[in-house]
């Protein structure tokens, strides 16, 4: 308030006697205690309906109250205002005021929240001050103070509730600061909580709390993943008597007991099953910990668990990988990106001859044989290097110096950021495998030939028979001082010389017809020894020492022949500039002849057929090899490689055995080993046509689909008194035999015919007559015929070429065999 009050009516502002007693001696302005000066900037509300008393109140406070704000309100009214717009924090509200009164003001002041904690000093009268002290009481006053006042007494009792109103904001500012932080802590709590229990649940590894009985009261995502479990089904249960199998539950029980009782868990940990709800077993690998309450007392167990099913199944699958790598036939090779050897498993040590510690910390490169260029071994590096894999072929040397061929994967390894850090190499030895496949194509190409030679051999055969039947019967005609008989003769010679050819074809590709029979050795030596002199030439001379004991040999004669040919072929072409040939027959007894340490000796006697020559002899690469087919050592053009590979098999269809002995410039020695067998050769010989001419009217149905032969057979049979038919086609001879079913005594039939082959056309026509001889002839049997091609004597046959004497021959004795 401000300015003097002037008059004397009711609203001047002049003191009314005896309301205030002012202070006597020592409390002014100047001398006024020093105190905490709590009423600074404090607003100080006071109420009185009578000027007067506003002012001099107001007049008292500001002047023992500096820093102390007073605001003057002459009603009830007024006061509401003022503190709706003012901060305030002490109010002196007189008690009789028209209107609103002191007390309904206090519990107006009371009751508004924003002055609930404003103190309020109520000032009373002397008269009835104990009603009114209750009355004030009962509205919210804080203090009273009656009239009249003294100044030091209200000066005191409003810094009283000024200290009591700063104390109390105080505490209620505390109070707040309090709330505030209580209630930022229970947030951040609570965050810290939520970061918890995410952290829990996005946790790759199970996480379960239980308390002191085994009840389950934490359980986070990953555990109820592997149980297959809702939360509300965990939670509450018993661990150990609803989640843990049988089989673990006492190890777990322990460990838990044991962090409840001693606060120390497994040092290892513990591995035991969990079994989810569908029966899914998983092994998990468990840690413990205490759980402590706030006094550190221990509450419960965390158990922290690690699935390691897929880890234990990965370590056993690494197990069963390394075992296999140590035990697979093929090598491997771990190198570092450097090519330094880092690893070799056992199948490369036996591949190279190479122990594990002779070749770890080295290149593989200690392998190299020299047979591979430098611009091989950078194309191998290039590719592994750019992150590729290579496959390949090496050709590489063994510790002992022998190569081998090996096939080979070379694979980079890399880091998870693209970096090669090792190669793996599988290699696999290929070498005896090459060398089956190299057989099994020669072999395939001598079925190819021999299947060629078949159909040659038919076919050629068929051209030679007529050739040789026809100058036959010539030859029988002419005198033996005729002119045109070496011409003749020539022919025939010619053409038994192609039948050779024929023949060896086919011995070399092993489906020759073997007609065995019990011969001389030094027969059939003798009787080659002429075209022998041909092969040779006549810079070589031909010895023979045949032995009169050497004996007989179960066998095909004309292959006898067909060795030694290609043996003097063999021979003269080690001797180009001339020398000797002897060929020696002899008796051969491998207990007697045999030296002592020489092998296991051969099992009954022997017929030693020895081949030597004076030549270039072979030195041990050539003669490990002399029996392989297409091998020569003859300039293109001039050898086939054959020669040697036919007399090989022959001596193996005759169940015969061959050995070689060659030294470099010393010559060359073949001995062939034939079984000696007791017989003597057949004595009936057609030493004169006339000895082959049929004893009796003899009807014979001669078949076979070649016109030329048809002919020649029977006209040959005609000159000799036989009574021949003739048909092409098994279908015409069975037309012939239907006219005449008991006319024909003898069936000779070729054995490859169109439509039904010559077997089958004998089946039929002996049903129909079974008195009827069968004679088979052909070039090529070994399908139709099996019992002709292993030799067997059971069936009679005639081989295609043949001569006059021998088809005569044959068809007598066809026809005494079963007649």
């Amino acid at each position: 308030m401000s300015g003097r009050p002037g008059g004397e009516d009711q609203g001047s502002l002049a003191p009314p006697r005896n309301a205030f007693r002012m202070p006597q001696g020592g409390y002014s302005r100047a001398g006024q205690p020093a105190l905490h000066r709590l009423e600074a900037g404090r607003t100080v509300l006071v109420v009185d309906d009578r000027p007067e008393n506003l002012y001099i109140i107001s007049q008292v406070l500001e002047e023992y109250l500096p820093g102390c704000r007073v605001e003057a309100a002459s009603s009830g009214a007024a006061a509401l205002a003022a503190a709706g717009r003012l901060p305030l924090d002490g109010a002196l509200v007189d008690v009789q005021m028209p209107g609103m009164d002191g007390f309904e003001l206090c519990r107006r002041f009371k009751a508004e929240p924003h002055t609930a904690h404003v103190p309020v000093i109520l000032i009373t009268s002397h008269e009835g001050s104990s009603e009114l002290r209750a009355q004030g009481l009962d509205a919210g006053a804080d203090d009273f103070i009656s009239r009249p006042m003294d100044n030091v007494e209200l000066v005191a009792r409003v810094r009283s509730i000024l200290r009591i109103k700063s104390a109390e904001d105080e505490l209620r500012n505390a109070a707040a600061s309090l709330e505030e932080l209580v209630t930022e802590r229970t947030r951040q709590l609570s965050i810290e909580k939520e970061r918890a229990r995410q952290y829990l649940d996005q946790a790759s590894s199970i996480f379960v709390g239980i308390d002191a009985r085994g009840d389950v009261n934490l359980v986070n995502a990953k555990a109820l993943q592997v149980l297959e479990r809702r939360q509300e089904e965990v939670l509450g249960g018993n661990w150990f008597e609803a989640f843990v199998p049988p089989q673990c539950c006492e190890a777990m029980r322990v460990a838990c007991r044991r962090v409840l009782d001693q606060g120390e868990p497994p040092e290892k940990g513990l591995e035991c099953h969990l079994v989810s709800r569908s029966g899914a077993s998983r092994l998990i690998h468990w840690q413990f910990s205490p759980i402590r309450d706030e006094s550190q007392m221990i509450t419960g167990v965390l158990c922290s668990g690690e699935d390691i099913t897929e880890r234990r199944r990965t370590e056993e699958l690494l197990q069963k990988l390394a075992a296999a790598v140590e035990q697979t036939a093929d090598a491997v090779i771990i190198t570092d990106a450097t090519g330094s050897i880092q690893y070799v498993n056992p199948a490369f040590e036996k591949m190279t001859g190479y122990g594990r510690s002779e070749v770890i910390g080295r290149n593989p490169r200690l392998l190299k044989s020299g047979k591979l260029s430098a611009r091989f071994y950078r194309d191998v590096w290039t590719t592994i290097g750019s992150g590729q894999t290579w496959h390949g072929r090496f050709v590489n040397r063994k510790k002992d110096g022998t190569l081998y061929q090996e096939d080979c994967t070379i694979s980079p390894v890399t880091s998870p950021d693209g970096e090669i850090v090792n190669f793996v190499a599988m290699k696999r030895d290929v070498t005896q495998e090459l060398a089956l496949t190299e057989q099994l194509h020669q072999s395939q190409k001598m079925e190819s030939i021999g299947r060629l030679a078949g159909g040659i051999a038919h076919d050629f055969n068929n051209l030679l028979t007529p050739i040789l039947g026809y100058a036959g019967l010539c030859l029988m005609e002419l005198e033996g001082e005729h002119p045109h008989r070496q011409y003749l003769e020539i022919i025939q010679e010619s053409a038994e010389s192609a039948a050779a050819m024929t023949r060896q074809l086919l011995a070399f590709t092993r489906k020759q017809t073997v007609v065995s029979e019990v011969v001389s050795l030094n027969e059939k030596v003798a009787e080659t020894g002429r075209m022998l002199r041909r092969i040779i030439g006549e810079d070589v001379e031909l010895v023979t020492d045949l032995s009169p004991e050497a004996g007989n040999i179960l066998a095909d004669g004309s292959q006898i022949q067909q060795i030694l040919m290609n043996l003097a072929a063999n021979a003269r072409d080690a001797m180009p500039r001339g020398g000797r040939l002897t060929i020696r027959t002899s008796r051969f007894d491998p207990e007697a002849d045999l030296p002592p340490g020489s092998g296991e000796p051969r099992a009954g006697e022997y017929v030693l057929l020895s081949v030597s020559d004076t030549g270039c002899g072979m030195d041990e690469v050539t003669r490990s090899r002399l029996f392989e087919p297409f091998f020569t050592t003859k300039e293109p053009g001039k050898g086939t490689g054959l020669g040697l590979a036919t007399v090989y098999w022959v001596v193996r269809q005759q169940k015969g055995s061959i050995e070689v002995d060659s030294q470099p410039e010393q010559g060359t020695t073949f001995r062939i080993y034939f079984p000696r067998v007791d017989e003597e050769p057949s004595t009936e010989e057609a030493d004169a046509y006339s000895d082959l001419a049929a004893e009796r009217d003899y009807s014979v149905l001669v078949v076979d689909d070649e016109e030329k032969i048809l002919r020649m057979v029977c006209d040959v049979l005609t000159v000799y008194g036989y009574r021949p038919t003739a048909a092409a086609s098994a279908e015409a001879a069975l037309q012939a035999a239907t006219r005449s079913p008991e006319e024909f005594h003898l069936l000779l039939a070729d054995v490859v015919l169109p439509q039904m082959n010559g077997r089958e056309l004998a089946e039929k026509l002996v049903q129909a007559n079974p008195e009827l001889r069968v004679l088979y002839m052909s070039g090529y049997t070994r399908q139709l015929l099996p019992e002709v091609a292993s030799g067997e004597s059971s069936v009679n046959f005639l081989r295609k070429p043949f001569s006059v004497e021998t088809l005569l021959a044959k068809v007598k004795e066809a026809l005494a065999r079963t007649g």
